[in-house]
């Protein structure tokens, strides 16, 4: 019978927390909508429909790596899940002169994107 060898001790590792990229925050822009009523955010990236009733309107774009939310003179009007990235943010707050959002907006539909829809509905039945 051969004599046991001494096995060295298992050394556990610990495995190291995922580092998440810092949060730049929120960002928000002002933007003048297109004639067509759309826009990307970057090139390739999310795109921001509005709608042909806004189009040469300013309206202001709220967004985190969550949510993204257009307001129009304090009235909100459309918000949907974010698509983008923390880099991504970066980008956009440079490309459109973005700055610091405070929280995000939460006010009431505007009585516009009500016309808007009877719009479309009138334009579905022609």
């Amino acid at each position: 019978m051969l004599p046991q060898q001494p096995t060295a001790p298992a050394i556990e590792t610990i495995p190291s927390p995922v580092q998440r990229p810092v949060s730049l925050g929120a960002i928000e822009f002002d933007r003048e909508v297109p004639p067509c009523g759309h826009f990307a955010l970057f090139h390739g990236g999310q795109d921001i429909w509005v709608g042909l009733a806004f189009a040469g309107r300013t309206i202001t774009v709220w967004a985190d790596d969550r949510s993204i939310h257009v307001t129009m003179e304090g009235y909100l009007l459309k918000t949907f899940a974010s698509r983008t990235l923390l880099e991504d943010l970066a980008r956009i707050r440079d490309k459109f002169s973005g700055r610091p959002a405070g929280p995000p907006p939460a006010a009431p539909r505007c009585p516009a994107t009500e016309a808007a829809r009877r719009c479309r509905q009138r334009r579905r039945r022609a």
